[in-house]
């Protein structure tokens, strides 16, 4: 979803501000849950909007059900009428894993105190990564 990777980018340069040492070793990444669509090309052009060393990856069909599975995320496309014939539903689970690859937390995109606006969810990112990337 475009709003949680801006949050996200933000809060990812508001913790490169505050501790730069650390934050080099936060490595965004980016998984697309439609492959049929999500080029390599088209990746890397997306993701660079949001931050400039995000990476995206995808896969086929069956690798991106096996992660999403993993992951608990669900994701599923709807047809529409529109020009690009389907949209994709998913769930929004933005993980921060460890350097061994284990998922540690997932990121608050959404401040609870200001759930319908902006305000504090990149705060709310930078706090998490200051707590958790040593």
């Amino acid at each position: 979803m475009p709003l949680d990777l801006q949050r996200i980018a933000q809060g990812l340069r508001l913790f490169e501000k505050q501790a730069p040492t650390r934050a080099v070793k936060v490595q965004p990444i980016f998984i697309t849950v439609d492959p049929e669509r999500d080029t390599p090309e088209v990746l890397k052009a997306y993701v660079a909007a949001f931050h400039p060393r995000m990476i995206g990856l995808t896969g086929t069909s069956d690798q991106i059900a096996a992660v999403t599975k993993k992951f608990v995320t669900v994701y599923s496309k709807v047809e529409t009428k529109g020009s690009s014939g389907y949209l994709v539903s998913h769930t929004r689970t933005p993980y921060l894993f460890g350097q061994d690859g284990a998922p540690i937390i997932m990121l608050p995109v959404d401040d609870p105190a200001t759930p319908d606006k902006d305000e504090g969810a990149p705060e709310l990112v930078a706090a998490s990564l200051d707590r958790w990337v040593k």
